[in-house]
């Protein structure tokens, strides 16, 4: 599931393209398949962000475990 927030996706210009198609054809099967795609990089933009220690379920343990 991803995160609610603002969220920037960069197309490349084969995407814009393809964009420019569906729109002028009324392709909903291609809109729908460029939605998933867009989904995709969304997806694996927000898992492959930097995770917070506070996030751990124990934040304060993993400290008092290295002294």
């Amino acid at each position: 599931m991803l995160e609610i927030k603002k969220q920037v996706v960069v197309l490349s210009p084969e995407e814009v393209m393809e964009l420019e198609q569906i729109i002028t054809d009324k392709d909903l099967k291609g809109a729908f398949q460029l939605v998933k795609k867009i989904y995709g990089k969304i997806f694996a933009s927000q898992q492959s962000k930097l995770k917070s220690h506070l996030e751990s379920p124990d934040p304060v343990g993993s400290f008092q475990k290295n002294k």
